[in-house]
C-alpha cells in the first residue's frame, strides 16, 4: 500500500480550514443580552479537498554480497574424475569448452585405448589418493527497483493509487576450486585450479495498485495487488583451468609442466516471470497509543515461469 499510503500520510499534515470570518463572543462588544454569534456548521469531510500525489523512489530489494571458503581432505575424490566421466564416449572435438574440454587441453585427462575413452592421473593411484581440496565462492551485486507512483485522495477518506516498478539486477559470481597433492600420492600431478566466472544482468517491470478506506471510527481497510514481474536476463561467463605437474610423460608432447586454458567468453539470454500477489489489511489506532493491524497476502508460486525464448 506504499503508493496509496504516500498520499494518505501527506494529507494528515496540519492545515487550516476557512471559518467564514467567525468572531469569538465578546460581551462588551455585543452588550448585555446580545446573542453569541455561532460558527457555521461545516462538513469536515467535504471541506477537505481532493488531492493528487506523485512519487519517484529507488529501493534496494536484495543484496548478493558474500564470501565463503571450504577446505579439507577427501580420500579417492578428485575433480579429475568428473572431467574423465564427462568426456568418456566423446571425441576430443566434442568435449565442452567450459568443463571436460579444458581438462583435455591441460593434460588432466588423456585418451586411453581409443579416442573416446580417457584416463586421469588419480587412476594411476587406483583413486586411493588423499588430495587437499579448497573451494572459494564469492559473489556481489544487488537488486534495485525504480518505482513511479500516482495516488489520489478523496476528501481524506478514500485513497486510491498505482504505479510501475522497474527492477534492475546485477550479479557477479566467482568460484575457485583447488586440488593439491601435498602428500605426493599421485604420479606426475602436483596441483590444479579451476575458476568459474559469471556476470548476470537483467531488467524487469511490474504494476502495482491498491486502495485504502478510512471509516468514521478511524478503522482503515486496505487492498492491494501486484502483477507478476517480467525479467529479461543475460549471463556472461568464462572459465579458466590451470594445472601444474612434477613432470609429464614425453609421449604427450607437452611443452611445459605448467598448463593453462581459458574458455571462450559465453553468453546466454533468457526470461523469467515471478509470481504476482494480492493482499488486504485492516488497522486501527487507539488514542494514538496502540496500533492494531491484521494483514493477509496470497502468492501463487506455481505461476513462476522460466523461458529461454527471448522474443519480448
Amino acid at each position: 500500500l506504499s503508493n496509496i499510503g504516500f498520499v494518505a500520510a501527506w494529507n494528515q499534515q496540519p492545515r487550516s480550514t476557512p471559518v467564514n470570518n467567525y468572531q469569538p463572543y465578546n460581551g462588551d462588544r455585543y452588550g448585555p443580552g446580545s446573542n453569541k454569534p455561532q460558527a457555521p456548521k461545516q462538513n469536515k469531510t467535504q471541506d477537505i479537498p481532493d488531492r493528487w500525489a506523485f512519487g519517484i523512489d529507488f529501493n534496494r530489494v536484495a543484496d548478493f554480497n558474500y564470501h565463503t571458503t571450504i577446505e579439507g581432505y577427501a580420500k579417492g575424490s578428485s575433480i579429475s574424475n568428473g572431467f574423465r566421466d564427462a568426456a568418456n564416449g566423446y571425441g576430443p572435438s566434442q568435449l565442452s569448452d567450459y568443463y571436460e574440454g579444458m581438462a583435455y587441453q591441460t593434460y588432466l585427462i588423456n585418451p586411453s585405448t581409443d579416442s573416446s575413452h580417457y584416463y586421469n592421473w588419480p587412476d594411476y593411484a587406483n583413486n586411493q589418493q588423499t588430495l587437499k581440496q579448497t573451494k572459494s565462492m564469492q559473489s556481489s551485486g544487488r537488486v534495485g527497483e525504480l518505482a513511479f507512483a500516482l495516488a489520489h485522495s478523496f476528501h481524506d477518506q478514500f485513497y486510491v493509487g498505482g504505479g510501475i516498478g522497474i527492477p534492475f539486477v546485477k550479479y557477479n559470481y566467482v568460484s575457485t576450486y583447488t586440488e593439491t597433492d601435498d602428500k605426493g600420492q599421485v604420479p606426475y600431478f602436483n596441483t590444479l585450479q579451476f575458476q568459474e566466472n559469471l556476470v548476470t544482468s537483467g531488467v524487469g517491470f511490474n504494476l502495482k495498485g491498491g486502495a485504502i478506506y478510512r471509516t468514521k471510527q478511524g478503522i482503515k481497510i486496505g487492498v492491494y495487488g501486484q502483477t507478476s514481474t517480467y525479467y529479461k536476463f543475460t549471463d556472461n561467463y568464462q572459465n579458466t583451468l590451470y594445472a601444474n605437474y612434477d613432470s609429464l610423460p614425453s609421449y604427450l608432447g607437452a611443452s611445459s609442466n605448467e598448463q593453462s586454458y581459458t574458455s571462450d567468453p559465453g553468453t546466454y539470454s533468457y526470461k523469467m516471470r515471478t509470481p504476482g500477489k494480492v493482499g488486504a489489511s485492516v488497522s486501527y489506532v487507539f488514542k494514538k497509543l496502540l496500533a492494531v493491524s491484521v494483514d493477509g497476502e496470497y502468492v501463487d508460486y506455481a505461476n513462476a515461469k522460466y523461458n529461454d525464448n527471448i522474443t519480448f
